[in-house]
């Protein structure tokens, strides 16, 4: 395990290229600080501050991001591969520039593996084109999982259209 920054004030640190794996970062303030190319895999970020951060090409594999932050962060580039997302506020976040778009995002009641492509999404068990996903209805998701995966798919929709129309992957 890294080390102990949580609750640190980190705002505008240029922490670039930093290795950073494991560490604890919860709670911490790293709003518009650069993080870009920083190795974060395992961190825990949950609640922490990253609005207007760069992290443009980190390593935020298996990274804890749960009600973190992220508002205006660029996220270009980054692995977001096994990363908690759940609760985490992505408003207005670059994510463009991603090979493969890979989370673990949950709900209160659900938790599914989200694995994005230029042209497919899988979540759980379910694989299709990125379009078929996007024009699905309330009834056709129901029919995948119950209530659980309907209460899941209004919360990640807008998430998801979001990361493939940055990578210019789905026009809406």
């Amino acid at each position: 395990s890294g080390a102990d920054l949580s609750g640190a004030d980190l705002s505008g640190a240029d922490l670039s290229g930093a290795d950073l794996s494991g560490a604890d970062l919860s709670g911490a303030d790293l709003s518009g600080a650069n993080l870009s190319r920083a190795n974060l895999s395992g961190a825990d970020l949950s609640r922490a501050n990253l609005s207007g951060a760069n992290l443009s090409w980190a390593d935020l594999s298996g990274a804890d991001l749960s009600g973190a932050d992220l508002s205006g962060a660029d996220l270009s580039g980054a692995n977001l591969s096994w990363a908690d997302l759940s609760g985490a506020n992505l408003s207005g976040a670059d994510l463009s520039r991603a090979d493969v778009f890979s989370v673990s995002a949950s709900t209160a009641t659900s938790n599914y593996m989200i694995f994005m492509t230029s042209t497919h999404i899988k979540i759980g068990f379910q694989f299709h084109e990125i379009k078929e996903w996007f024009s699905f209805d309330d009834e056709k998701i129901l029919e995948m999982d119950s209530s659980r995966a309907l209460k899941f798919w209004r919360k990640w929709k807008g998430i998801l259209v979001q990361v493939a129309t940055d990578n210019g992957w789905y026009q809406p």
